[in-house]
């Protein structure tokens, strides 16, 4: 596996010579795995310059693309810079598959602003799979499509002409080629998630955007994926002093960092998601103090390569035919005056259910009285069946019914509270600390 950091900022880009050494861009990590698969972490800023790397010498691609005049603009001002050896694929003369997969933590600023100038997202050549958090109340294409909206951007996304997947992620394990993805759900305003990667033998574990917990304990999801990671990458944009001022804000500090890196016996701890305001010089003393913690610690600068060359092949995850064989059932729905109470049973997964579409879609156009899914029974809760109870309470908003949950036992209450399900629906629960 090789990592390459290609923005290492929090909440704004901040290029100017106090930050040369750290960068100025904002967060974007490049993953390639032993089979030459693409993963890349977040598309912050950095990511420009990715897509500028991906597109170097594949002149098939950049004649693809002349018709987008400021991108093409860009790569040619690109290909007259020299490039650092840190920059350099250490894999030589190894192009890039035209498949990429690119997870996004969450959806503030600083994680997706590079977007709309990643050059291979022009390309028609490029198939492009974008994961990231499932919210009942803002889908993951719409968030993408709603940045690209003429009023902030000139160029809509179905001018990108390369192939886009949008796959959103709840609390899952998913394959890229031989290497496996998992999310974990952190502390953050309007949520965020957290990854851990194995390819081999090799695990990278990606905390950035969260807040460490008020009471001195460990976030229990932070301390999973960072568990024996070989690089434990972590949200460090505080020192303790600043946080004090700062509780809320969804950011944590090193002394966190190196707290978590012991306790989860990890490797090595990567300083990440580097505050506006603090300089070369101010990451350099930061950098210091955590070493005097946690002597296996760096501060994440661009340009930064880590690499390892695992020989040993990825455990496969388990598979999901428990739920699959749960979904056949079709969900059960009860209408009266009063109320529709669907009972989905023992998966959210069954409101695919063709038969079960057509009579809801039917019911629907007759009008339906308020509705109520009573969740007792549920006991999966993937992205696969969140998405389906996505789309179907989507369609009774935009009929203006309204919506509750019931009976939800706690772990689906979770999941709900976490995709966010409790901002289009009545719930009676109590909300998870994490």
């Amino acid at each position: 596996m090789k990592i390459e950091f290609h923005g290492t900022r929090g909440s704004i880009p901040t290029p100017s010579r106090r930050t040369q050494k750290f960068g100025g861009n904002t967060a974007c990590i490049e993953v390639r795995t032993r089979s030459n698969d693409l993963i890349v972490l977040d598309a912050g800023t950095g990511i420009r310059r990715l897509g500028v790397n991906i597109l170097q010498g594949d002149q098939a691609a950049i004649e693809l693309m002349q018709a987008v005049e400021f991108t093409l603009e860009s790569l040619a001002m690109d290909e007259r810079l020299e490039r650092s050896e840190g920059l350099r694929a250490l894999e030589g003369s190894k192009p890039y598959k035209k498949e990429i997969h690119l997870f996004l933590s969450h959806f503030h600023w600083d994680h997706i602003q590079g977007w709309p100038f990643f050059v291979p997202a022009y390309v028609p050549l490029f198939n492009i799979n974008i994961y990231g958090h499932l919210k009942a109340d803002h889908r993951l294409f719409d968030v993408i499509n709603g940045q690209q909206n003429l009023t902030y951007f000139p160029v809509y996304l179905d001018i990108m002409q390369s192939k886009k997947n949008f796959i959103e992620l709840a609390e899952d394990t998913v394959c890229v080629g031989d290497t496996t993805v998992t999310s974990r759900f952190l502390n953050h305003p309007q949520g965020c998630l957290g990854y851990r990667i194995t390819s081999g033998e090799m695990t990278v574990a990606y905390c950035t955007d969260n807040e460490h917990p008020a009471d001195g304990s460990i976030n229990p999801n932070v301390l999973e994926l960072a568990d024996g990671a070989d690089i434990f990458i972590y949200d460090t944009q505080y020192t303790p002093e600043e946080y004090k001022t700062k509780p809320g804000w969804g950011h944590s500090t090193y002394e966190e960092g190196v707290r978590i890196a012991r306790e989860a016996g990890a490797g090595k701890l990567v300083l990440w998601h580097h505050d506006p305001e603090h300089d070369d010089k101010f990451m350099e003393d930061l950098e210091r103090k955590a070493r005097d913690l946690f002597p296996n610690t760096m501060a994440a600068y661009e340009g930064l390569v880590i690499t390892d060359f695992p020989c040993e092949p990825t455990e496969s995850p388990a598979g999901d035919e428990a739920e699959a064989g749960a979904a056949a059932q079709a969900p059960d729905m009860q209408i009266t005056p009063a109320a529709a109470v669907i009972n989905p049973g023992a998966t959210f997964l069954s409101m695919a259910d063709p038969g079960f579409l057509a009579r809801f879609g039917k019911a629907l156009d007759q009008g339906l009285p308020p509705v109520d899914f009573d969740c007792a029974a549920v006991e999966f809760t993937s992205r696969h069946g969140l998405s389906a109870l996505a789309d179907l309470t989507g369609a009774l908003q935009r009929r203006g019914v309204p919506i509750s949950f019931s009976s939800m036992p706690g772990p689906v209450a979770r999941m709900l509270h976490h995709t966010r399900f409790n901002l289009i629906a009545s719930m009676q629960y109590t909300p998870p600390k994490y």
